[in-house]
C-alpha cells in the first residue's frame, strides 16, 4: 500500500501546509489544549476557515493521529459504512417500513434508533465483540447521526421519536443515493464525533461549525484518497477507511514504530492440564497524550513498570468471564525492558506478590534488554509543569475519586491528578470543576488487541497504580493517593462464593509502596484516605462542602459501573452502551451512597415498580448483600463473632493497614455499610 500522508506532512489536509496552524511556530493551537477552548472562542458565525485549520491540526497531534489511524483501520468502521451503502441501495426501491421489517425491527416510535441499535449489534457480533470501546463510541455515534440526518433531515422529532410512517414521510431519497456522498458524509461524522469526544462541554452553536469543519476535512481526505489510491489502482473505494487509517500518520511517525518488541505469555491452567500461549507485540501499543507531566520527565523504570502493567491487563482480556473449575494457575512472561537490572530478586518478588493478590495466580517474569524504542518512549511532554508537587491522586471520574477531589480541596492539598482515560471528557470536566490545573491523562490502544472478555477487572488497578507511579516520578512526589470507600477497599465478600476485586486493598497498597520505592530508589507511599469511610459517608462529606447544587452537578458526571460498554447484562436484560446497569457490585454500592438523585440505571432495584424488581437473576448481587447486611445488623451478632468468621482477606487488611484498622473498626465500618444497604434496597 502506498503512502499519502493523510495525517501529516506539509501537504496535509484542511488548510495544511507550511502556513497552517500546525506548521507555524506561533500557531494558536499551541495555546489551546482542548476543543472546549476553541468552542469558547468561535461561535457558529465565527472564522470557519480558521476553525477548520485548528481542528485539522488537532487531529494530527501525535496521540490523536495514532488514535484516528486505529479508528479508521478498525474493520468495525468499514462494516458500518458498508451497511450504509447497502441501505442506500435498498431504500431506492423499498419503503422505510419495509427496511424495518427486513431487519426484524419494530415500526414503532424511535424506529431510526432501533434500526441503528440492530445494525451496530450485528456489526459487533460479526467481529466477535473484539472492538475497542472508544471506536464503538465514536463510530457508532457517527453512524447514528449520519443515518438520522439522512432519513429525517432537519426534523429532530422524527429523527429521535419518529415511527416508520413518520420517517417515510420525511425521507428524501435524493439525500441517500450516491455512494461517494455517503462515504464522505460518514467520514465527516466520524471526524466530528471524534472531535466532540475531546470536548467536555456542550458545544452549543459551535457544534454546527465543528461539523462543517469536519465535513471540509473529510472532503479533502476523500479527494486525496481518489487521487493517490483509486486512480492509481492501489486501493478500491470500498477500502477507503482502512487505507486512510494505514496512511493517516505517515508524516507523523513519532508515535509508531515498524520494529517489533515481542512479549511471550505462557498460561498454565488446572486441574485439567492445559497450556495457552499468547504472543504479543509491544510495538503495537499506541499511547495517547500524557501532556502535563512534571519537570523530571519520563523515568525509564516507570515506563517499564507501566508497560508491564499494560501487558498484564491485556492478558486479562483473554480470560473468559465465566467462572469454571478450569482456572489459571500460573503465568510466565518473557519480555524485553529498558532497564532489566532494576528488577532485582526482591523487586520481582514484590511484583509477583501483587499479581498473586489481585488474580490468585502465580506469576513469573523473565526480563531481557530491549534494543528498540517504542511509542511509550515518545509520550508527549507538551505543556509539562515546571514545579514539583508532593502528592499525586488517581482520578477515574468515578464517585469515590470525585469525592477525593473534594477531599483534596478541603485539605488544601497541592496535588496533581493522574488518569487512565476512557471517559476523557468527563475526567477533564470534573477536574476543571474542582480547579485542578495539573492533570495527566494517558490512554492507549493495542493494534489487533482483544476487547475485554474478562469478568471483574481483577488486574486493572495495577495499571492505574503504575500510571500514578509514572506521574509521581515526573513530579518528584512521595505520596500516591487512591480514593476507595472502606467496604470495597477491604474487599469483604457478601458470601463465600464471591471473590472480590482487591483494587485498593491495604495489602495491595503496602506491596505497591514497596515495589515503587525499591524500583525507583526513592520512597513512594500509596495511601487511601477513604479507608475508614463508606461510599455514602465520603459522598456526604463532598455534599456538605459543595452544597446541594454543585454536588448534584458533580455526581451526574461520574461513572461507576462494570458494564458501561455492554449491551446486555445478566441474561436477557438489555441496556444502552454507556448506561450504568444498576446490577453489578459497583452500581449496588453507588446506590447506597446516593439514595436521592442519581444517573438513570438500566435496572432500578431501589424501586418496586421496576419490571425486574422480583427477577431472581437480576437480584443475585443485591440479595447476597441484603442477606449479609441482615446478618451483620442482627442484635445477636457482635464484633467477636465477626472477627471469628472474617475471611483471610479481611485479616490481611488489618495486618497491612499501618495501624489504621483493627478488626473491631472493620466490623463498625461494615455494619454502617450494611445499614445503608438495608435502607436503600427494599425486600421483594
Amino acid at each position: 500500500m502506498g503512502t499519502g500522508g493523510f495525517g501529516g506532512g506539509s501537504g496535509s489536509l484542511g488548510g495544511g501546509g507550511a502556513g497552517s496552524a500546525a506548521g507555524s511556530g506561533g500557531s494558536l493551537l499551541r495555546a489551546i489544549t482542548h476543543l472546549r477552548d476553541i468552542a469558547r472562542m468561535l461561535t457558529a458565525d465565527g472564522d470557519q476557515a480558521r476553525l477548520t485549520r485548528e481542528i485539522n491540526a488537532m487531529l494530527r497531534e501525535r496521540g490523536r493521529a495514532g488514535f484516528m489511524a486505529g479508528l479508521f483501520q478498525d474493520p468495525f468502521a468499514t462494516t458500518l459504512l458498508d451497511r450504509l451503502i447497502e441501505l442506500s441501495g435498498s431504500v431506492q426501491g423499498q419503503s422505510w417500513p419495509g427496511v424495518l421489517d427486513a431487519a426484524a425491527v419494530a415500526r414503532g416510535p424511535g424506529s431510526i434508533t432501533a434500526y441503528c441499535d440492530a445494525v451496530i449489534d450485528q456489526a459487533l457480533r460479526a467481529h466477535g465483540d473484539a472492538v475497542d470501546e472508544r471506536h464503538i463510541d465514536r463510530v457508532g455515534l457517527a453512524f447514528r447521526s449520519f443515518l438520522a440526518t439522512t432519513l429525517a433531515g432537519d426534523n429532530l422529532a422524527v429523527a429521535e421519536r419518529g415511527d416508520a410512517a413518520a420517517v417515510e414521510a420525511a425521507f428524501d431519497r435524493t439525500r441517500f443515493a450516491a455512494p461517494d456522498d455517503i462515504r464522505r458524509g460518514f467520514l465527516g461524522q466520524v471526524i466530528a464525533k471524534s472531535i466532540a469526544g475531546e470536548s467536555c462541554i456542550d458545544l452549543g452553536a459551535s457544534a454546527l461549525s465543528v461539523e462543517r469543519a469536519a465535513n471540509t476535512i473529510a472532503a479533502a481526505i476523500q479527494q486525496r484518497f481518489e487521487e493517490k489510491f483509486v486512480r492509481t489502482r492501489k486501493a478500491d473505494r470500498g477500502d477507503m477507511l482502512a487505507t486512510i487509517g494505514a496512511n493517516y500518520s505517515i508524516g507523523n511517525r513519532l508515535m509508531s514504530t515498524s520494529r517489533t518488541i515481542p512479549a511471550h505469555v505462557e498460561i498454565i491452567k488446572a486441574p485439567r492440564p492445559e497450556t495457552q500461549i499468547i504472543d504479543l507485540d509491544l510495538a503495537g501499543i499506541q499511547w495517547h497524550d500524557a501532556a502535563g507531566l512534571g519537570p523530571l520527565g519520563l523515568d525509564p523504570r516507570a515506563l517499564d513498570l507501566l508497560e508491564v502493567a499494560r501487558l498484564v491487563w491485556e492478558f486479562e482480556r483473554y480470560i473468559p468471564k465465566r467462572i469454571s473449575s478450569q482456572r489459571v494457575r500460573s503465568v510466565k512472561v518473557a519480555v524485553p525492558v529498558r532497564e532489566p537490572s532494576a528488577w532485582t530478586a526482591a523487586t520481582l518478588a514484590t511484583l509477583t506478590a501483587i499479581l498473586r493478590l489481585l488474580g490468585n495466580a502465580e506469576w513469573a517474569f523473565e526480563f531481557s534488554k530491549r534494543k528498540t524504542p517504542n511509542a511509550l518512549d515518545r509520550l508527549a511532554l507538551d505543556g509539562s509543569h515546571p514545579d514539583r508537587v508532593p502528592t499525586i491522586a488517581l482520578f477515574s471520574a468515578g464517585l469515590d475519586s470525585t469525592s477525593g477531589l473534594d477531599w483534596l480541596r478541603r485539605n488544601d492539598s497541592d496535588a496533581a491528578l493522574a488518569s487512565f482515560f476512557g471517559a476523557k471528557a468527563r475526567q477533564t470536566e470534573l477536574a476543571d470543576q474542582f480547579a485542578f490545573k495539573r492533570h495527566v491523562q494517558v490512554g492507549c490502544t493495542w493494534s489487533n488487541g482483544r476487547r475485554r472478555i474478562g469478568g471483574q477487572f481483577q488486574y486493572r488497578s495495577f495499571l492505574f497504580l503504575a500510571l500514578g507511579a509514572l506521574v509521581a516520578r515526573s513530579y518528584g512526589a512521595t505520596t500516591l493517593l487512591q480514593f476507595e470507600n472502606g467496604p470495597l477497599a477491604i474487599a469483604m465478600p457478601p458470601a463465600a462464593t464471591y471473590r472480590m476485586t482487591r483494587r485498593a486493598h491495604p495489602m495491595l497498597h503496602s506491596l505497591a509502596s514497596d515495589l515503587f520505592s525499591n524500583l525507583f530508589g526513592d520512597p513512594l507511599s500509596v495511601e487511601n484516605p477513604f479507608l475508614t469511610m463508606t461510599k455514602r459517608e465520603a459522598a456526604n462529606a463532598m455534599k456538605a462542602h459543595l452544597g446541594a447544587k454543585r454536588f448534584e452537578k458533580a455526581i451526574l458526571e461520574t461513572e461507576t459501573c462494570w458494564n458501561l460498554a455492554s449491551r446486555q447484562v445478566l441474561g436477557a436484560i438489555t441496556k444502552r452502551i454507556g448506561q450504568p446497569c444498576g446490577l453489578c457490585i459497583p452500581c449496588a454500592v453507588r446506590r447506597t451512597a446516593l439514595p436521592g438523585r442519581d444517573v438513570t440505571h438500566a435496572v432500578d432495584l431501589t424501586s418496586k415498580k421496576d419490571p425486574h424488581f422480583a427477577d431472581g437473576d437480576a437480584r443475585i448481587h443485591i440479595d447476597a448483600y441484603l442477606a449479609w447486611a441482615r446478618k451483620l445488623t442482627a442484635p445477636s451478632y457482635g464484633a467477636e463473632r465477626f472477627a471469628f468468621e472474617a475471611p483471610q482477606i479481611v485479616r490481611e487488611a488489618v495486618a497491612h493497614s499501618q495501624g489504621k484498622l483493627t478488626m473491631a473498626e472493620i466490623f463498625d465500618i461494615e455494619r454502617r455499610f450494611a445499614r445503608e444497604l438495608i435502607e436503600t434496597f427494599p425486600e421483594p
